[in-house]
Protein backbone atom coordinates (compact mmCIF):
# COMPACT_ATOMS: atom_id res chain seq x y z
CA UNK A 1 0.00 0.00 0.00
CA UNK A 2 1.25 3.64 -1.20
CA UNK A 3 2.75 5.79 2.14
CA UNK A 4 0.34 9.08 2.06
CA UNK A 5 2.29 12.23 2.23
CA UNK A 6 0.41 14.99 4.42
CA UNK A 7 1.45 18.53 3.99
CA UNK A 8 1.76 20.99 5.72
CA UNK A 9 2.23 24.93 5.98
CA UNK A 10 6.31 25.51 7.18
CA UNK A 11 5.25 28.54 9.18
CA UNK A 12 3.45 26.29 11.50
CA UNK A 13 6.25 23.72 11.68
CA UNK A 14 7.68 23.89 15.42
CA UNK A 15 11.17 25.03 15.88
CA UNK A 16 13.32 25.73 18.85
CA UNK A 17 13.28 29.44 17.44
CA UNK A 18 9.94 30.11 16.97
CA UNK A 19 9.12 28.39 20.67
CA UNK A 20 8.25 32.46 21.70
CA UNK A 21 6.27 33.10 19.07
CA UNK A 22 2.44 33.57 19.75
CA UNK A 23 0.20 30.51 18.35
CA UNK A 24 -3.29 30.91 19.95
CA UNK A 25 -4.73 34.36 18.03
CA UNK A 26 -6.75 36.40 19.59
CA UNK A 27 -10.66 36.81 17.69
CA UNK A 28 -9.93 39.26 15.37
CA UNK A 29 -12.45 41.66 15.93
CA UNK A 30 -11.04 42.48 19.60
CA UNK A 31 -7.74 42.92 17.94
CA UNK A 32 -9.33 45.23 15.16
CA UNK A 33 -11.48 46.95 17.96
CA UNK A 34 -8.35 47.71 19.69
CA UNK A 35 -5.74 48.42 17.08
CA UNK A 36 -7.62 50.22 14.21
CA UNK A 37 -7.29 53.84 15.19
CA UNK A 38 -3.85 53.51 15.83
CA UNK A 39 -3.09 51.53 12.32
CA UNK A 40 -5.37 53.77 10.59
CA UNK A 41 -2.55 56.84 11.27
CA UNK A 42 0.50 54.95 10.90
CA UNK A 43 -0.69 53.79 7.49
CA UNK A 44 -1.98 57.37 6.65
CA UNK A 45 1.60 58.95 8.01
CA UNK A 46 3.00 56.37 5.81
CA UNK A 47 0.93 57.12 2.74
CA UNK A 48 2.47 60.82 3.22
CA UNK A 49 5.84 60.31 4.58
CA UNK A 50 7.07 57.71 2.99
CA UNK A 51 8.05 57.40 -0.36
CA UNK A 52 7.63 54.02 -1.17
CA UNK A 53 4.02 54.19 0.17
CA UNK A 54 3.42 57.23 -2.26
CA UNK A 55 4.76 55.52 -5.15
CA UNK A 56 2.55 52.73 -4.57
CA UNK A 57 -0.76 54.51 -3.97
CA UNK A 58 0.24 56.27 -7.63
CA UNK A 59 1.06 52.91 -9.21
CA UNK A 60 -2.42 51.25 -7.73
CA UNK A 61 -4.23 54.46 -9.32
CA UNK A 62 -2.30 54.12 -12.60
CA UNK A 63 -3.17 50.67 -13.00
CA UNK A 64 -6.51 50.53 -11.96
CA UNK A 65 -7.85 53.66 -13.51
CA UNK A 66 -5.39 54.30 -15.89
CA UNK A 67 -3.68 58.04 -16.79
CA UNK A 68 -7.53 58.80 -18.82
CA UNK A 69 -9.66 56.83 -16.83
CA UNK A 70 -12.55 54.83 -17.85
CA UNK A 71 -14.35 54.91 -21.03
CA UNK A 72 -18.00 53.36 -21.80
CA UNK A 73 -18.57 50.97 -24.27
CA UNK A 74 -22.05 50.93 -25.06
CA UNK A 75 -23.54 47.53 -27.26
CA UNK A 76 -27.12 48.14 -27.53
CA UNK A 77 -28.89 47.08 -30.02
CA UNK A 78 -32.22 47.33 -32.27
CA UNK A 79 -35.08 44.69 -32.97
CA UNK A 80 -33.00 43.71 -36.06
CA UNK A 81 -30.42 43.15 -33.78
CA UNK A 82 -27.99 45.54 -35.32
CA UNK A 83 -25.83 47.57 -33.24
CA UNK A 84 -27.97 50.77 -32.33
CA UNK A 85 -25.34 53.61 -33.25
CA UNK A 86 -27.55 56.55 -32.47
CA UNK A 87 -28.83 55.37 -28.97
CA UNK A 88 -25.36 54.31 -28.10
CA UNK A 89 -23.56 56.85 -28.88
CA UNK A 90 -26.19 59.25 -26.60
CA UNK A 91 -25.90 56.90 -24.00
CA UNK A 92 -21.71 57.41 -23.79
CA UNK A 93 -22.38 61.04 -24.27
CA UNK A 94 -24.77 61.20 -21.28
CA UNK A 95 -22.23 58.78 -19.21
CA UNK A 96 -18.98 61.37 -20.11
CA UNK A 97 -20.90 64.02 -19.01
CA UNK A 98 -22.15 62.83 -15.90
CA UNK A 99 -18.47 61.29 -15.21
CA UNK A 100 -17.42 64.62 -14.89
CA UNK A 101 -18.96 65.83 -12.01
CA UNK A 102 -20.63 62.42 -10.44
CA UNK A 103 -19.58 63.36 -6.85
CA UNK A 104 -21.60 65.92 -4.63
CA UNK A 105 -18.18 67.97 -4.63
CA UNK A 106 -17.90 67.90 -8.09
CA UNK A 107 -15.10 65.01 -8.62
CA UNK A 108 -14.54 63.25 -11.97
CA UNK A 109 -14.72 59.75 -12.13
CA UNK A 110 -11.48 59.30 -12.65
CA UNK A 111 -10.38 61.31 -9.35
CA UNK A 112 -13.30 60.10 -7.77
CA UNK A 113 -12.24 56.09 -8.02
CA UNK A 114 -8.75 56.98 -7.49
CA UNK A 115 -9.39 58.20 -3.94
CA UNK A 116 -11.63 55.31 -3.33
CA UNK A 117 -8.86 53.02 -4.34
CA UNK A 118 -6.40 55.20 -2.20
CA UNK A 119 -8.69 55.18 0.69
CA UNK A 120 -9.62 51.47 0.91
CA UNK A 121 -5.89 50.66 0.27
CA UNK A 122 -4.88 52.75 3.25
CA UNK A 123 -7.13 52.80 6.02
CA UNK A 124 -8.83 49.59 5.08
CA UNK A 125 -12.58 50.68 4.36
CA UNK A 126 -14.71 53.54 2.63
CA UNK A 127 -18.13 54.64 2.71
CA UNK A 128 -20.40 55.75 -0.15
CA UNK A 129 -23.35 57.37 -0.26
CA UNK A 130 -25.52 57.13 -2.61
CA UNK A 131 -27.80 60.37 -3.47
CA UNK A 132 -30.62 60.30 -6.01
CA UNK A 133 -33.40 63.03 -6.83
CA UNK A 134 -33.66 66.49 -8.43
CA UNK A 135 -31.16 68.15 -6.09
CA UNK A 136 -28.33 65.36 -7.09
CA UNK A 137 -26.95 66.86 -11.10
CA UNK A 138 -27.95 66.57 -14.82
CA UNK A 139 -28.86 62.80 -14.16
CA UNK A 140 -29.89 62.85 -10.88
CA UNK A 141 -27.61 60.41 -9.10
CA UNK A 142 -24.76 61.23 -7.70
CA UNK A 143 -22.40 59.69 -4.50
CA UNK A 144 -20.59 61.48 -1.28
CA UNK A 145 -17.45 59.96 -0.47
CA UNK A 146 -17.68 59.72 3.21
CA UNK A 147 -14.31 59.80 5.84
CA UNK A 148 -14.15 56.35 8.10
CA UNK A 149 -12.74 58.83 10.57
CA UNK A 150 -16.46 59.98 11.00
CA UNK A 151 -17.38 56.53 12.38
CA UNK A 152 -17.25 55.71 16.26
CA UNK A 153 -15.33 52.19 16.59
CA UNK A 154 -16.17 51.75 19.98
CA UNK A 155 -20.47 51.84 19.53
CA UNK A 156 -20.87 48.18 19.04
CA UNK A 157 -24.50 47.45 20.31
CA UNK A 158 -27.01 44.67 20.00
CA UNK A 159 -30.25 46.50 18.13
CA UNK A 160 -33.81 45.13 19.21
CA UNK A 161 -37.27 45.50 18.34
CA UNK A 162 -39.39 46.81 15.17
CA UNK A 163 -38.03 45.46 11.84
CA UNK A 164 -33.93 45.30 13.37
CA UNK A 165 -34.83 42.89 15.62
CA UNK A 166 -31.49 40.76 16.50
CA UNK A 167 -29.67 43.09 14.39
CA UNK A 168 -26.28 44.46 15.93
CA UNK A 169 -23.64 46.83 15.71
CA UNK A 170 -20.21 45.89 15.67
CA UNK A 171 -16.61 47.14 13.86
Amino acid sequence: MAKLNHRRFDAAKQFQQLSGWLTNSPLFQDELTQDLPTLRARSRDASINDPYARRYFKALSLSVVGAEGFRLKVLGRDPNGELDKVGNDRVAASFNRWSKHCTVDGLSLRKAVSLLLETVARDGEVLIQHLQGRDFGDFGYQFKIIDCDLLDEAYNRNIKGGNTQGNRIKI
